[in-house]
């Protein structure tokens, strides 16, 4: 007796297409010194999203996983060197599971290296004088043409707190269970992503 067998259900059907969408926070025309750079990707798609690529030059870099995720942020890092030419092209390409793609290309100028530090614009006067009991609060803006890495807070030379990747901070002191009576150091060092260093330095003295 002659049997027929219906041929097996497709186990992996590929969908139709579909494109991903994606932001990050590069823009065509960029001037960047010599260096590594912060890359942020938003991203949405209606299948599950693999991974970010990024290549200089024609050239891989190096791959973000998305871990299926079908929207949401990724970062990561990528250098450019002047050694490879003032003009390169950084590209993102977006691949889903399924292996659709989208893909842009940032032309970028590379510039001589930055040896500039950051500079930090804040209210507050270098000597600073309050009553016991009250809350000082200091606060300011960096401004550099790099990307910030971190924000340190010293306190009579103890670290008080970090921020990282942004370009401003505010924090607060109460005295006199933070700092008390007597005169105190307080230190704000900001570091950008090519290594420079500048410091603000308050003298605050709580008087009883």
């Amino acid at each position: 007796m002659l049997t027929v067998v219906a041929p097996p259900e497709s186990i992996c059907d590929r969908p139709s297409e579909s494109v991903p969408q994606f932001t990050s926070n590069l823009s065509d025309g960029l001037e960047l010194f010599s260096g590594m750079y912060p890359l942020e990707i938003e991203f949405k798609s209606e299948h599950p999203m693999k991974e970010v690529r990024i290549s200089i030059n024609d050239v891989f870099y190096r791959s973000v996983n998305l871990n299926d995720a079908k929207e949401g942020k990724a970062k990561a890092e990528f250098g450019v060197s002047i050694n490879d030419g003032i003009d390169q092209t950084v590209t993102l390409s977006l691949v889903d599971t399924y292996g659709f793609s989208s893909s842009r290309n940032y032309r970028v100028k590379i510039l001589d290296q930055d040896i500039t530090p950051p500079v930090i614009i804040t209210e507050n006067p270098q000597d600073i004088t309050v009553a016991a009991g009250a809350l000082l609060t200091l606060s300011g803006t960096i401004q550099d043409t790099s990307a910030i890495t971190k924000i340190q807070i010293f306190v009579d030379g103890i670290i008080y707190g970090t921020l990282q990747d942004v370009k401003k901070y505010s924090f607060s002191l109460q005295s006199p269970s933070e700092i008390d009576i007597g005169t105190h150091s307080v230190k704000i060092q900001v570091t950008d992503f090519q290594k420079n260093v500048t410091t603000r330095t308050h003298t605050i003295t709580v008087k009883g």
